[in-house]
């Protein structure tokens, strides 16, 4: 049993690692709900204990290596990483939330209430439909005495919020594939953020969800796979190239529709720091339908950029979960 569980894990890995999202296989494997495979590991290790524990110890081993190999566990960074105290005192952190609300209604009162809790300085929304964004209006209009008006601006299923003057710079890329349904849709927006101290270059992101391939493959039918993946490279192409013209700090955040296993992620945004990684261990889903458990909402920095620190709210009425980052300028 625990033969055939590691031979299967194995594969399954290997599957994940050399191919990722670049295959329909390996796209598979990648969005399905592997964090529950350590788990099985350990049901087994206590299974087997009261017979054999050099068997239980290696379904422990199993447990472990699942994990963090193929459930996508992030350790504790070890050492933690130096802080220049004298460099943080230069200028105050950014305090920045991305959340794809997917054109949720009724969040009036949830983002008045959370605007106290994150005490933002930029807050950006994704899948932003009227709705939101009147509520962001609403929620970020006023100065109530601890928390300033914010300056709001809306482009497309963008939504922002700032406490500092936005400059709009570009809306980043529309993809088409073919006349098969795909329709083109920006992938980004950049925004420049005019803090007394500094100017921070920040884009907000939303790729192509794989949703509905995932799903009609599910029923069998696995004609989108491909152009699903297709679709997912040609997106991050667009905004990596992009944003490699960009000039001075920089922080992207939003939804990429993927996780850092992925090889689009690899390839693409391996250079990067990423928020979560940098700050926090554990699995640090963001987004949650049914089963399907998943880190797919990022928060990346620049060379010139640091997270100092992160949370992900779960406490929302949608799929998605808000993800507050604090950053500052190296």
């Amino acid at each position: 049993m625990i033969v055939a569980a590691a031979v299967l894990t194995i594969a399954a890995m290997v599957v994940l690692h050399t191919q990722g999202d670049e295959s329909v296989l390996g796209t598979l494997v990648l969005f399905a709900p592997r964090r529950f495979v350590p788990w099985a590991w350990l049901a087994m290790a206590l299974l087997v204990a009261p017979i054999t524990r050099r068997w239980a110890l290696a379904a422990l081993v199993g447990a472990g290596v699942s994990a963090v190999w193929l459930a996508g566990y992030v350790v504790p960074a070890w050492p933690a990483p130096a802080t220049d105290v004298q460099a943080a005192s230069a200028a105050p952190p950014l305090r920045l939330v991305t959340y794809n609300v997917d054109y949720a209604t009724g969040l009036t009162l949830s983002l008045a209430a959370a605007r106290g809790r994150w005490m933002a300085d930029v807050i950006l929304l994704q899948a932003c439909g009227d709705e939101a964004a009147e509520s962001l209006a609403s929620a970020t209009g006023v100065d109530d005495g601890f928390n300033p008006r914010l300056r709001t601006v809306r482009m497309g299923e963008f939504c922002v919020a700032s406490r500092y003057p936005l400059q709009v710079r570009a809306v980043i890329g529309e993809t088409k594939l073919d006349s098969r349904g795909w329709t083109p849709r920006p992938v980004g927006l950049h925004l420049r953020v005019a803090r007394p101290t500094d100017t921070i270059n920040v884009v907000v992101v939303h790729f192509g969800s794989p949703r509905v391939a995932l799903s009609n493959a599910l029923g069998g039918d696995m004609s989108r796979m491909q152009d699903m993946v297709t679709l997912r490279d040609r997106e991050a192409v667009l905004l990596t190239r992009y944003l490699a013209r960009i000039d001075g700090p920089l922080v992207v955040a939003g939804d990429l529709n993927t996780i850092e296993e992925s090889r689009i992620y690899q390839r693409h945004f391996a250079s990067f720091g990423n928020a979560f990684r940098d700050t926090r261990y554990g699995f640090g889903y963001t987004m949650a339908a049914g089963i399907h458990k998943l880190r797919v909402d990022h928060v990346l920095t620049g060379p010139r950029m640091q997270a100092l620190s992160l949370e992900v709210e779960s406490d929302w009425p949608t799929e998605h979960h808000p993800v507050i980052a604090e950053l500052r300028i190296r």
